[in-house]
């Protein structure tokens, strides 16, 4: 097979946002200039290389340099693969529905446990961490209607 050349442009984007970079693994900066190849590549395109790897100077030791990084990575991918066991989602939503809980008491009342410390607690007190959180969720939610009624002057039917 005949090795061809792959021409990176300059292309200007209005759209600012840092970009993956292929040749280091890094992220352009917010930039108006890329420098990739034209999307009517049949092999490469959009392939992209930041304003740092060219400032380097050496693109091709760059991606060498990332390929043997990516070579160690999917190494240690590969051997942590078989042996990593982790929770489930469903663990996962419970668990972040308990921290978010925990930071709805924090900011609203006097409630100072670290998240830590409650997600080690019994489920059946989590549960109840999560009740009062949404108990002052509701609360604030009926006072802020309350409130706009109030301005509104529709407030012949306040419950407190």
């Amino acid at each position: 097979m005949t090795a061809f050349t792959i021409h990176a442009e300059l292309v200007p984007t209005n759209f600012y946002t840092r970009w993956h970079c292929h040749c280091c693994g890094g992220t352009t900066e917010k930039v108006g200039v890329l420098c990739e190849v034209p999307k009517s590549h049949p092999t490469h395109a959009g392939f992209r290389v930041c304003e740092k790897c060219l400032k380097a100077g050496d693109v091709q030791q760059q991606m060498l340099d990332h390929a043997d990084e990516l070579e160690q990575r999917a190494k240690y991918l590969r051997d942590t693969a078989s042996r990593l066991q982790v929770p489930t989602y469903a663990e996962w939503q419970y668990a972040d529905r308990v921290a978010d809980a925990v930071q709805v008491l924090y900011h609203t009342t006097d409630f100072e446990v670290p998240t830590n410390e409650v997600l080690a607690w019994p489920r059946e007190q989590q549960l109840e961490i999560i009740a009062r959180a949404e108990a002052v969720l509701v609360r604030e939610a009926a006072e802020r209607e309350a409130a706009s009624r109030l301005v509104s002057g529709d407030s012949d039917d306040i419950p407190f």
